[in-house]
């Protein structure tokens, strides 16, 4: 019987305020050690930060006539516009495009409607509309 021995390495490289530094976290791990569920947590809260250090916001999108998907957000840059997320989701999303309904923190009512120029904001509901 082989047993395996897994080990995990993150390397990552993050500026912050015109500081460069290089991270290298080396985690030699065995399945079901506890330095195997240490590791976990590690890369659970190194991802949150990288997450947040790229100034990533999640939006959800909601189609015509249907619920929002609440459970798969699409991430997105902040300051990112509608004309952005039809350029993402479809070519023709932004020739057809007629309007777009938005529902949180960047709507100044639920289902505001709002053009291609409008910024999105983390956890915001986008529909957009198009012409056939």
């Amino acid at each position: 019987m082989r047993k395996t021995i897994t080990a995990i390495v993150i390397s990552f490289f993050m500026t912050v305020s015109a500081m460069a530094a290089d991270y290298t976290i080396y985690l030699p791990t065995k399945p079901g050690s506890g330095l195997d569920q240490w590791a976990q947590v590690v890369i659970k809260e190194l991802k949150k930060q990288i997450y947040d250090s790229l100034d990533f916001i999640s939006i959800f999108m909601k189609p015509q006539g249907e619920k929002a998907d609440l459970k798969e957000p699409m991430v997105v840059r902040k300051g990112t516009t509608i004309v952005e997320i039809c350029q993402r989701l479809h070519r023709d999303f932004k020739r057809k495009f007629r309007y777009s309904q938005v529902w949180g923190p960047s709507a100044k009512f639920p289902g505001q409607t709002v053009g291609l120029n409008h910024n999105v904001k983390d956890q915001d509901i986008v529909s957009i509309i198009t012409h056939r």
